[in-house]
C-alpha cells in the first residue's frame, strides 16, 4: 500500500482549509491525533461509516508563569531561525513587523485561554491588566524558541503586533501542524477565537503589580 505524504506547504494549506470550513482549533487538534485522518479517508472512499463524537469544552486556563529573554541585535529572520521553526509564512517580513527595541530584555509570561469564542478586541483588552500586555511579535518568537513544545498543545496567538496583508489585519500565531512547528499569520478580524486558542501576554520582569 502506497504512503501518502504531505510537505510543509501542503500541511499549512490543509490547516487553512480547516479554518475556512469553520473547524475549531481544538477539533483540528483532535483530527490529527492517532489514526483519525486515515479513518476519514476510509469514510470518503465509502469503506466506513461516520460516528459522531461529542467534543468537550476546554475551560479557561492559565499556564504556570515563567520568564524568557528577548535578545538584542537579531533580525526578524534570525529570530525565526533561532526558534528552529520548520515553516514560516513568507508574508512575515521586516517591513510588516518592524522591530521595537523596548521589547529587549527579560519578560514574565502567561498563557490565557477563554471558555467562549472571543473577538480580538475583547481578548486583547482582557489580557492587558495589572501591568500585562498582549505579546508583540518579538515576544512571540522568543517564547517559541524558549518553550518549543508549548505550541504543540494549542495555537498560541500574539495580539500585540498587527500588520496588514492584502487588505486584512493579521497577527502572528505559533502552530503545530502534523507535528511541524509553524510561525503563521492569523486574521485579526476572522469572526473570533474559539476555545482552542491560547493568547500570550507578557510583563517586564520587575514591573509586577504590587
Amino acid at each position: 500500500m502506497s504512503e501518502l505524504m504531505l510537505d510543509v506547504g501542503q500541511a499549512n494549506e490543509l490547516k487553512m482549509a480547516f479554518r475556512r470550513a469553520g473547524y475549531k482549533a481544538s477539533e483540528v487538534k483532535s483530527l490529527v491525533k492517532g489514526n483519525i485522518l486515515a479513518q476519514v479517508r476510509e469514510v470518503l472512499l465509502g469503506r466506513a461509516q461516520i460516528v459522531s463524537i461529542e467534543m468537550g469544552v476546554l475551560p479557561v486556563a492559565q499556564a504556570a508563569r515563567n520568564t524568557f529573554m528577548v535578545p538584542t541585535g537579531l533580525t526578524l529572520a534570525e529570530r525565526i531561525t533561532a526558534g528552529n521553526y520548520r515553516w514560516a509564512n513568507s508574508d512575515i517580513t521586516e517591513k510588516r513587523f518592524p522591530h521595537d527595541p523596548t521589547t529587549i530584555g527579560e519578560w514574565e509570561w502567561d498563557l490565557v485561554g477563554y471558555d467562549r469564542t472571543i473577538s480580538s478586541e475583547d481578548a486583547k483588552a482582557a489580557l492587558e491588566v495589572d501591568g500585562w500586555n498582549a505579546a508583540s511579535w518579538e515576544h512571540e518568537l522568543a517564547f517559541g524558541a524558549a518553550f518549543p513544545e508549548t505550541q504543540r498543545k494549542s495555537p498560541i496567538i500574539a495580539l500585540g503586533s498587527v500588520c496588514c496583508v492584502r487588505g486584512r489585519p493579521c497577527v502572528l500565531g505559533l502552530w503545530d501542524v502534523l507535528g511541524v512547528r509553524h510561525v503563521s499569520l492569523d486574521y485579526w478580524d476572522d469572526g473570533g477565537w474559539d476555545t482552542g486558542y491560547r493568547f500570550l501576554r507578557v510583563r517586564k520582569v520587575g514591573s509586577s503589580a504590587a
